[in-house]
């Protein structure tokens, strides 16, 4: 391969990284989003239901929402997994696509 067709294959490689790049800052986006919305849902519910909890639900209603609230912790934890290895995998690549802008002069 010459020199012209390694800096086209480059160019290429460092295109589709942009790609890529800007897809998990989306993704990354939207993952802080949504943590964000559940932190906002979470945030002053525990007095109310508990006042729920004394006063309304029955026991089988208690534990289907104890299920429910197990569930939402879980799901809040896959979230914020996925929003740290997004992170992670744009500051690896960022450094990666930077060091291919400057080698082919596209930085």
């Amino acid at each position: 391969m010459n020199q012209e067709e390694t800096i086209k294959t480059i160019r290429t490689d460092v295109s589709e990284l942009q790609v890529d790049v800007r897809e998990i800052r989306k993704d990354t986006s939207e993952i802080r989003r949504q943590v964000g919305r559940l932190y906002d849902l979470a945030d002053g519910h525990e007095d109310r239901l508990k006042w729920l909890e004394e006063n309304v639900f029955t026991k089988e209603d208690q534990r289907k929402m104890m299920n429910a609230l197990d569930f939402l912790v879980g799901q809040f934890k896959l979230l914020d997994e996925e929003w740290f290895a997004a992170t992670e995998w744009l500051k690896r690549h960022e450094s990666r696509i930077e060091r291919l802008e400057t080698h082919t002069g596209l930085a």
